[in-house]
């Protein structure tokens, strides 16, 4: 029998416990050689099993995400579609209405000039004499500050809506309630200023508004119109005043100046719009 080679000495199996059996060491060291081969292919597996999970995680993410695109964009047509559906029906009621309008407007007669009074009138009642649009009692003087110490003679006042007609520029002129004229401001009129009114002839007075400015304004007989009149100075009333037909409700007072004894007017506005007039009602 041959004798171990240096390499192979009972001192290379000494740690394994078979320093006195080298044949046993050496099956010792073969098997634990086996061992540490399978170790190693075992992670190389469990490396590759891993990835391939990871491919197919990221494989089944693209198609979850691709599925959720396409329906987004199946969503996105429909929605285009309902949108383009419904811009041609608006577009159809548009025309029938732009055709129906354009038929009435054929068949109406053109308003009248004054055709706002009229029209304001019928959508308000008429206020009564001394009393607002809601029924509240009115101050028998003007409450102006202004106007304390000044005011003689003095007209029950009365309310009216301002219509689209007292707004043109063109009219300039507030168109008085008639009943309400004849019945309160005209018992102040002197002889001289009576035989004016019932020739058509001006009657110079001067108005004040809710702060106590002054405006020059002429008082007259509309007899075309069949309707009292404040002209002259109403443009520069409006000017200072920002007003809304059918929605501003004038009040207004006549009196007579304490010392001048020139014929005066009060005319203070409130804002009174649709719906308040008719939960007043």
């Amino acid at each position: 029998m041959e004798s171990s080679s240096p390499s192979e000495s009972n001192d290379d199996y000494a740690e394994f416990g078979f320093a006195d059996e080298p044949e046993k060491g050496a099956c010792a060291v073969g098997i634990l050689l086996c061992s540490m081969s399978y170790e190693k292919i075992d992670r190389a597996t469990k490396v590759k099993l891993q990835q391939i999970s990871k491919a197919n995680n990221e494989r089944a993410a693209i198609m979850k995400n691709s599925e959720i695109i396409a329906e987004a964009t199946e969503k996105t047509k429909r929605v285009a579609t309902l949108r383009q559906t419904l811009q041609q029906k608006i577009k159809k009621t548009e025309t029938s209405n732009g055709k129906k309008k354009a038929s009435s407007k054929k068949q109406q007669p053109m308003p009248s000039e004054d055709d706002g009074e009229k029209l304001c009138m019928q959508r308000f009642k008429k206020a009564k004499l001394g009393y607002g649009v809601d029924d509240i009692k009115l101050s028998d003087f003007p409450p102006l500050e202004k106007l304390k110490g000044i005011v003689g003679r003095c007209s029950k006042p009365f309310e009216k809506v301002l219509t689209y007609s007292d707004l043109n520029s063109n009219m300039a002129r507030l168109a008085l309630v008639k009943g309400h004229t004849q019945e309160a401001i005209l018992p102040l009129l002197n002889e001289e200023e009576i035989t004016a009114l019932s020739t058509g002839m001006d009657i110079n007075v001067t108005t004040f508004d809710g702060e106590g400015k002054e405006y020059n304004m002429v008082f007259k007989d509309w007899k075309q119109k069949k309707f009292y009149v404040l002209t002259k100075g109403w443009i520069p009333f409006l000017d200072q005043h920002y007003l809304i037909a059918c929605e501003d409700w004038m009040t207004i007072w006549a009196f007579r100046h304490k010392h001048t004894g020139k014929l005066c007017f009060a005319v203070v506005s409130r804002r009174f719009p649709v719906q308040n007039y008719y939960n007043a009602k």
